[in-house]
């Protein structure tokens, strides 16, 4: 959550404000916008008269702010915008950069989008809704000066009357007898009357945390021990908190859930009655056309009856994709191929539906079906998607997948929430075809990612344009909390659910597919070409050759690897062949055509019959799991051509 200019600013060091030059001491400012002159041997030289106006706007519709000021002296003054980060701050766009001016009053505009050297997102783009601030630099041959205060990007006009932004609750179950609270944090858009009430499932007041007091615009947090108003201990059960905030005619309103829950503690969020949480789609459009997959990813907190579906905007029944009895407390992810709609682009609604004894919990959400096709000479971007949707940071790197349809220049980024984490490809030119980035699981500090949720974007140019594909992923960096528990086979990251859970079950059973050393299959990690021949030779039983002395005939692959005997008998049965250049490039990802080929060479070569499958997409990379999957109909449907 951003915090306020004042405490933020109070609290942290300020990090690369000024253009090329990290800013090491503490700045304080006011209520309002005031000077504060931080290195001087002479006060002559003050900015004065700040103002911003307005102070919100929405860019959307072609609304621009202005940031005022004046100078008392000729100074060099540098006038940007920043995005609140952590300890630290993002650069959103220098405005004027070290312009030459002399003592007067000033008005410098900025249209909301962002610079050229922006840290938090394209050039040139409107920049998302939220909250930024104005940094201006005055500085001379004596003195130093700074100004700054806040500017807020929103929908419309009426982001400028009174609001709350960003509200949050942090521990909503706690246990007020193990001395637990909840916190509620929140920002108002301008200063007001604030009430804040708990009340219980009766809707009946239970104590005024916050009774019509004033406060300025800014971010506050209050908080509740769980005490009613004559301070005694409140009893088990659900309550809910209303904060009001009045200027004048202006109101705003916020409400929410709050759970006391004796015996809780932070380390579980499991509860009696079921509750639907943390849940998203992975990507908010996808083309089944393609053979694009979407998930819907949730976490359960109690045992209960769970069902999930989709429906049309008629709320007709499209697809139950899930519905079994008694299913257990923890993350799932649901697959939904699209198959029914395809052609049929629209906006469904998923929904989850859980129940037990207790109680019951409904949540749903929206996918668009649309086909993933732009203008032919654009570099699009499709089948994108992540090794793992519930990433865990201490199990390595997080792979980015993704197909380009033409050569392009590709920036990768990692985002939560409107805050820009890392960008791991930055303007990097990439061939057509299979591509895959790596996130170390860091931010741009070097630190860890907190838990929570996490969204990839990919922006492709080329000299016909932009395209731009989003998905949504989960980091954990622990088990603690619902991991997901291995239901099909041995492994933690397969539920019995699974498309492919059979296939998977039977691939390794028959030793074709190995698991990794921390429980998991990852069946969306892609396969490379050494790894294809080897499942499909061990697949078909294929006597293996010694590479001997020889060698492979490839300039890039090693006989001694483990890939060795592999590649050796994959050339002599003339299951693969080598590129023009002499290359083998034992680590290029497969696509589903180059897999299907190698399998049918191989078959072909025992006298076998391979019927050819439209089921996977020919140029997408192959998963572990499809691999396994097109083995597993291989062994159901072939037959020996005698």
């Amino acid at each position: 959550m951003c915090k306020t200019i004042k405490k933020w600013l109070i609290e942290r060091l300020i990090v690369g404000l000024a253009l090329g030059t990290a800013l090491s001491i503490f700045a304080f400012i006011g209520q309002t916008a005031q000077a504060s002159t931080l290195i001087s041997s002479d006060q002559s030289l003050t900015i004065t008269n700040t103002s911003v106006s307005p102070d919100g706007f929405d860019p959307n519709v072609a609304e621009t702010t202005a940031i005022n000021y004046c100078l008392t002296a000729p100074a060099s003054v540098n006038v940007g915008i920043y995005m609140p980060s952590g300890t630290s701050s993002q650069k959103v766009a220098i405005l004027t950069p070290n312009v030459a001016q002399n003592a007067g009053c000033y008005s410098v505009i900025w249209d909301g989008k962002n610079g050229a050297s922006t840290e938090v997102g394209t050039p040139g783009e409107i920049v998302d809704n939220g909250k930024y601030f104005y940094y201006i630099e005055a500085k001379n041959a004596y003195s130093k000066t700074t100004s700054t205060d806040w500017v807020a990007v929103g929908d419309g006009p009426s982001y400028g009357t009174v609001k709350f932004i960003d509200v949050q609750v942090k521990n909503p179950i706690f246990d007020p007898s193990d001395s637990q609270k909840a916190s509620i944090s929140f920002t108002i858009s301008k200063s007001g009357y604030v009430t804040l009430q708990i009340n219980d499932s009766d809707n009946l007041k239970v104590v005024k945390v916050i009774d019509n007091q004033w406060y300025e615009k800014g971010e506050y947090t209050a908080y509740w021990n769980g005490e009613d108003d004559v301070g005694q201990k409140v009893a088990q059960g659900e309550y809910s908190y209303a904060i009001k905030l009045v200027n004048g005619e202006a109101v705003a309103k916020e409400t929410g859930k709050l759970v006391i829950k004796k015996g809780y503690n932070s380390q579980t969020t499991q509860t009696e009655d079921p509750r639907i949480e943390n849940f998203y789609a992975t990507k908010e459009e996808f083309d089944p056309g393609r053979k694009e997959k979407e998930y819907i990813v949730f976490n359960l907190t109690a045992k209960a009856d769970l069902q999930v579906a989709i429906y049309d905007r008629d709320d007709n029944l499209v697809k139950k994709l899930f519905s079994k009895p008694d299913q257990e407390a923890k993350t799932y992810q649901i697959q939904w191929d699209g198959g029914e709609v395809i052609g049929k682009d629209a906006t469904y609604t998923y929904r989850i539906y859980a129940k037990n004894t207790v109680g019951e919990d409904t949540q749903k959400g929206k996918i668009a079906v649309a086909e993933d096709r732009s203008d032919t000479s654009r570099a699009n971007v499709f089948k994108d998607y992540v090794d793992s949707l519930i990433y865990t940071t201490k199990d390595g790197d997080q792979a980015i997948n993704f197909t380009l349809e033409k050569d392009a220049t590709v920036t990768v980024e990692i985002r939560d929430e409107k805050h820009l984490v890392a960008t791991i490809a930055k303007e990097t030119t990439l061939a057509e075809g299979n591509q895959t980035i790596y996130w170390d699981g860091k931010d741009k500090y070097g630190q860890a990612a907190d838990d929570g949720q996490y969204m990839y974007r990919i922006t492709a140019k080329n000299n016909a344009g932009k395209e731009v594909e989003e998905g949504n992923f989960t980091v954990k960096k622990s088990d603690i909390t619902n991991p997901i528990t291995g239901e099909c086979s041995q492994f933690k990251d397969v539920d019995s659910y699974n498309q492919y859970c059979k296939a998977i079950q039977w691939a390794s059973a028959q030793g074709i597919f190995q698991g990794y050393n921390d429980g998991t299959f990852k069946p969306n990690q892609a396969i490379n070409r050494a790894e294809a021949l080897k499942v499909i030779l061990k697949a078909l039983k294929i006597q293996l050759i010694s590479p001997g002395s020889t060698g492979l005939g490839f300039k890039d692959t090693n006989a001694t690897l483990w890939y060795g005997t592999y590649v050796k008998t994959g050339v002599a049965l003339g299951i693969i062949h080598g590129y023009q250049d002499g290359t083998f490039k034992p680590n290029q990802i497969v696509t589903h055509s180059e897999g299907q080929i190698m399998l049918f060479r191989t078959a072909n070569s025992k006298g076998v019959y391979y019927p050819e499958s439209n089921d996977y997409y020919p140029t997408a990379p192959m998963t572990r799991a499809e691999m396994a999957d097109m083995l597993y109909k291989y062994y159901q449907n072939s037959y020996e051509l005698n």
